[in-house]
This record gives structure tokens, sequence and C-alpha cells, in this order.
């Protein structure tokens, strides 16, 4: 009997416990019972989000319903059908939630329109209209501030900032304070660290050929506090192939087929991983908040539900492949250009230097003298025909350098001892003078005749 109650018992806390680690690692919202069908490059023209921080409160405007969820218990708190103003140019593909001033915002991602939620309908608040100077900015919110950066319309793309005057109800332009500027970009992703914001990826004309469009490589900021736009340097990893992206506060990670690209732009560094099958589930711009990512997914299936997971960042970024800059300074590029040709240069300095080098350690021989480094010693006209006549030769007999003596008329067992005693004194002057305690001049037998000596010079030290 006891051991039936223990089993039911352990059988009731392994329920416990995988039921708490369901909730733990698949806690999950859905949006929509089916995938939209768009013709508009993905699902993110139609999924959409704005965050209430104060409040800890999710919005996801999703296609023609806005829903509200309650981050902190990751729970549905409702939703409902947005009612549009009856306007032409407004639609569910146009429309971006933003949350700011303590209500929530919707922002017309072409022109000049602004609506306000007010239960179940928007209400205009600005005196613009829909100019379609800005289509596909940039939109963000700073300092419950809405801005806008670049866009496209007539022919051109903007590249400059535009914020939302609520005294006027118009859009005014945020004027930088230096002439260095980025080029006009739309579809630009940003980055915001405190009071700057990184401008990247996008799509941008040709200076020279408006009709040819190029995918922006530059990595730009523009800090707030200053109002100086500053040229980075050149993107490293192509976006060409990113579809989706997860992006925060602080915190941005790209995503195509293969990988995931986690950008730290106050560090420079792109974090690659590995993609998987959560990633690859991923069917809509996500969001990452509070330590958690708030990702949209569904299956393969046309029909799939799209589903809203609350996971943690090791759930979705297990394999590191690799670490790389996110961009190349050009300062950088100009060290390396100043390296290449500063590295033939120092190799000649450097040669020069070490010849100068050697031959200061080196005995020097000229017009009567011996000199090493900077010392100089005066020798007798023997003594330097007998040094001179080492270095021109490998090396010389004993009658060799009798011929030098002067005095021939003495017996040559005489001369012989004086040609020892000279040579004798002639290392003892090279050694004082370069303060090495070896001998210069050294003595052999001839290869030839043993009985014959040969004198040679240590010729490293000439």
């Amino acid at each position: 009997m006891n051991k039936v109650i223990k089993l039911l018992i352990g059988l009731g806390l392994l329920t416990f416990v995988n039921f708490s680690a369901l909730q733990l690692f698949s806690q999950e919202i859905i949006i929509s019972q089916n995938q939209f069908k768009s013709k508009l490059y993905n699902l993110n023209y139609y999924i959409k989000t704005a965050i209430d921080d104060k409040s800890k409160l999710l919005y996801v405007y999703s296609g023609d319903t806005l829903i509200t969820i309650n981050l902190s218990k990751f729970s549905e708190l409702g939703r409902f059908k947005l009612k549009l103003p009856d306007l032409q140019e407004v639609s569910n593909e146009v429309l971006f939630p933003k949350f700011l001033k303590g209500e929530l915002y919707f922002v017309h991602n072409q022109g000049g329109y602004l609506f306000r939620l007010n239960n179940d309908s928007l209400v205009r608040v600005d005196n613009s209209f829909n100019h379609k100077m800005q289509c596909d900015a940039s939109i963000l919110v700073r300092d419950d501030t809405l801005y806008k950066f670049g866009g496209y319309g007539f022919w051109s793309n903007r590249n400059f900032f535009t914020y939302f005057n609520y005294s006027t109800k118009e859009w005014d332009v945020v004027q930088p304070f230096n002439q260095e500027v980025p080029p006009g970009v739309s579809f630009a992703d940003t980055y915001i660290d405190k009071n700057k914001i990184y401008v990247f990826n996008g799509l941008y004309q040709d200076e020279w050929d408006y009709h040819k469009i190029k995918e922006l490589d530059q990595i730009w900021v523009f800090d707030f506090s200053s109002g100086i736009w500053k040229y980075l340097g050149k993107r490293k990893i192509s976006a060409s192939n990113y579809k989706m992206k997860i992006s925060g506060e602080n915190y941005f990670i790209m995503m195509d087929k293969t990988s995931l690209f986690k950008l730290d732009f106050p560090k420079n560094r792109t974090y690659i991983y590995r993609s998987s099958s959560l990633s690859s589930s991923i069917v809509a711009n996500s969001i990452y908040y509070s330590g958690y990512m708030y990702l949209f997914t569904a299956n393969s299936s046309s029909d799939s539900p799209i589903i809203l997971q609350k996971v943690k960042e090791d759930m979705l970024l297990q394999e590191l492949k690799d670490v790389k800059r996110i961009y190349i300074s050009p300062n950088r590029i100009y060290y390396l250009l100043l390296i290449i040709i500063l590295i033939p240069f120092l190799g000649l300095i450097f040669w020069i230097n070490y010849k100068r080098n050697k031959n200061n350690k080196r005995i020097i021989l000229k017009d009567g003298e011996i000199k090493y480094q900077k010392l100089v010693k005066k020798i007798d006209d023997t003594s330097y025909k007998i040094l001179k006549a080492l270095l021109d030769k490998n090396e010389l007999d004993t009658n060799g350098l009798l011929e030098l003596i002067d005095n021939k008329d003495l017996h040559y067992s005489h001369r012989t001892r004086v040609l020892h005693q000279l040579i004798t004194e002639l290392n003892l002057k090279l050694t004082l003078l370069t303060g090495i305690n070896e001998d210069f001049i050294l003595v052999k037998k001839s290869e030839l005749d043993k009985r014959i000596k040969s004198y040679y010079l240590n010729k490293s030290m000439f």
C-alpha cells in the first residue's frame, strides 16, 4: 500500500515538473488562426508591435486586429478589430503602432498622418498630409518623441531625421551640426544606444544613376546630444539574404536561412549563430524585451496559426559559429595602407641602422690610424702595413710579413723576434682600443708545410 502511495506521489511530482517545464519553455499565445496572404515582402507589414514599458504591455497589430498582452504574466488581456479612419490612403499595411506619452499612436509610413488610439478607433492628431516623401522610413521613439529617418519619395531617398512637433502638430526636420551625412536611404534599420542611433542596412540610389538601387553597406551613427553624424565604416557582413530581425533597446539580430547575426554596435562585434528549427519557424519581425524574446512563429503549412512564443535567448542562440567585426573603420583602412607603404621604408632604415651599428663594432684602418666606434689610435707605419696586408689577404706566412719590416740588414732570427713582438704589441693595442680581451691577429701552421707559420686576422672585427 505504501509503495502504491509513493508511486502515485512520484507520478504527480513528475507531471507537475513536466507541466512547469512546458510552461517555462513553451509559453505561447495564438495571434492569428492562419497566415496572411501577402504580396508585400513578408508578414512584417501585417504583424507590428509596440511596448508600453511602464505597464509592461505588448500591443500586437495583426492584420486588422489589435491584441493586448501582459508581458509580466504573458497572458492575453484582449483583442478587437481596429476601426480605421475614413481616408482612402489609410490601410492596415501602412500603419505602424508606437507607444509614447502614455498612449498608443499609429504612424503612417508614407507621409505625415498620425493617429491616436481612442477605444477601438483611431483619432487623427496631425495637421500634416500624406506627402509620400518618406515611404518606408525608419520609425522610432526616443524620449517620448516620435522620429522618422530616411524614406523614399519622388525619385529620391531622404537622409535626415524628422520628428513630430506636438505644439504645431507638424513634422519638423532635425538639423545636424556637421556636413558629413549619410546617403538617402529607405528600409534602414536602427539600433538605439542611449543618445546614439546607429543606422545601417536599407536601400539607396546610385548618385550617378537614380534608377540603380543598391544595398547600403555603410554604418552611420547620429549623436542626439551633439547633433553630429559620424561615418563608422563599411559593413563586413552581407545583408543581401537578410529576411527578418529581432530587435529591442540595445539589441538587434538579423536572420537569413542559415545563420543568425547578433549585432553589438558599441563593441563593433557580430556574433554569428547557426540557425535552428526554432529560428526557421519565425515568420515575422520579433522583439527582445527585458531578457526574453517574443517570437512570431508558425509551421510550414499555409493554414498554420501564427503563434507568439516567449523564450530565453539561449533557446534561440545555441551554436556560436564565428565572431566578426560589424564594420571596418576607415581609419583602420588608412592605417593598413600606411603600414603597407611604410614597411619597405622602415626596412630600409633598419638595414641602414644595422649596417651602421655593425660598422660601429668593427675596427677600421684609415690614414695610418685604427678606429673603433668613436676611438682613434695612431700606429707606426710598419704595424699599419702588417694590418693592411693581413686585411687585404686571407693569410700571410712569416716570410711575407718579414718583407714589410724595413730593416732587412738584421739577421733572420732577429727579424723574426721583432715580428713576433710587433704582433704581440698590435694585439695589445687592439685589446686596449676595443676593450675586447682576445687576439685579433692569429697564428696557425701552414697547410702546405707544418714548419711554416701563417698569420691571419679575425676579420669579424674588421
